[in-house]
């Protein structure tokens, strides 16, 4: 298909979509589908703003935590174990819960959309040969600017954690007295645990494994598709 004649097929697209909303037989018809018009618009508006806020938040949120837990793991590293550190350990624990508490409901409507719209995407631009579909150029590497980040990010907030773990046991366990070591044992035992990572419902925990599993089935789909075109 040409240009021309996919601009004159978008056209009479653009087209059927107005006569649909604003060509009625009557005042009433004319205005509910005004309204649906208007609904609609609203509605994309609002679901684009609220995507783009949360995911930096996110992405932010993962950030300073695993930020913090790295410096956590060089201050027992270098010195004695306090207080102080398993109560800085406590807060950061209660941060990470709260944040998979808030997303990880949402997490996986986010991901399977942006991997579906990104897959259909890259199999319309294998099936028709043509990179002159704007709205599929755009959405098909949706999956390497959203749904990636989110998994390194969620990679990278379990390693500070767990590496919390490992600077603590390097630490300097001989010079302390009990209560010191008691400390220690228990901000050892609390940077081991499972929770508290960046995870979403029916997907587990979203880290480098996760990302590499998606993006093998991804491929191996696309593949798929590409073999059965060039047999058509």
């Amino acid at each position: 298909m040409t240009t021309l004649e996919t601009s004159c097929s978008d056209v009479r697209n653009l087209k059927s979509y107005f006569r649909l909303h604003f060509t009625c037989d009557t005042s009433a018809h004319f205005w509910l589908h005004y309204a649906v018009l208007l609904l609609e618009t609203y509605a994309t508006s609002c679901c684009l703003n609220a995507l783009y806020a949360m995911l930096p938040t996110v992405l932010t949120a993962c950030a300073a935590c695993s930020d913090l837990h790295a410096d956590l793991g060089r201050q027992l590293e270098a010195g004695p174990a306090t207080p102080v550190c398993a109560t800085i350990q406590s807060t950061l624990l209660h941060a990470c819960l709260v944040m998979d508490k808030a997303v990880r409901d949402l997490l996986p409507h986010i991901l399977i959309g942006v991997a579906a719209v990104a897959l259909v995407s890259t199999v319309e631009m294998v099936s028709s040969g043509s990179l002159q579909d704007i709205y599929s150029l755009n959405t098909a590497p949706l999956i390497l600017t959203i749904f990636i980040p989110i998994c390194l990010a969620g990679e990278r907030l379990g390693e500070a954690r767990r590496e919390v773990a490992v600077r603590a046991a390097r630490g300097p366990w001989l010079e302390e007295d009990s209560d010191g070591r008691k400390l220690r044992l228990g901000v050892l035992v609390a940077a081991g645990g499972s929770g508290a990572q960046l995870r979403g419902d029916g997907l587990g925990t979203l880290d480098k494994p996760a990302c590499l599993a998606a993006l093998k089935s991804w491929f191996s789909f696309v593949q798929m598709i590409v073999n059965l075109h060039d047999r058509a």
